[in-house]
């Protein structure tokens, strides 16, 4: 991210950021509510368009057509504060990115399962999304991010409002995640 500007009508929020996430690295930006660190997750995330400035992505300029821009997308992984869940099963709400990027069923199951034992909701498959816990809920929304194997993975607040348990389940399977897949990924905290 190079001198990237965004303003929302005459409110600037953000101004000359810099920024340089390498693999491997964790990132936390911190700062009081208001601060613009959603909106600078959104940019990272393709979400929104710089107004001015230039966002590149493992060295490629992400200011390209829509198309290009989804295809790019494709390769990070999104956790906002407040998950919102299909009023489906576990599994579907973890599957989807799977199902829709054309995965085989056999590699769907396996990937889903590991998922969820990654973040420790092994046996939570056939449950109702909304029948979870908010910290329930919040680990299934980063085990949907997570069974992507994202080169990026940005992560909203994923811990506020959390009891101290389901946050410190988050915070490790955050450092196994980024341990375990050899600083290929990256991560990015707000």
């Amino acid at each position: 991210m190079v001198n990237v500007y965004k303003s929302f009508g005459s409110r600037e929020v953000l101004k000359n950021i810099c920024l340089d996430v390498r693999r491997g690295e964790i990132l936390s930006v911190i700062g009081p509510s208001g601060a613009g660190k959603t909106t600078l997750l959104k940019l990272m995330n393709l979400l929104l368009n710089p107004d001015r400035g230039k966002i590149f992505f493992d060295g490629v300029d992400t200011d390209v057509d829509e198309k290009q821009r989804r295809a790019l997308r494709r390769k990070m992984g999104m956790v906002f504060q407040h998950p919102a869940l299909f009023d489906t099963t576990v599994f579907n709400n973890v599957a989807l990115g799977l199902m829709i990027r054309g995965f085989h069923k056999e590699e769907i199951e396996k990937r889903v399962e590991d998922a969820l034992r990654y973040v420790g909701l092994k046996g939570f498959a056939k449950r109702k999304a909304s029948s979870l816990s908010a910290g329930e809920a919040q680990r299934v929304s980063l085990a949907r991010a997570l069974v992507l194997e994202p080169k990026l993975l940005l992560l909203d607040e994923p811990t506020a409002n959390l009891d101290p348990g389901n946050a410190l389940q988050i915070e490790e399977t955050i450092r196994r995640v980024n341990s375990e897949r050899g600083g290929h990924g990256r991560s990015c905290y707000t």
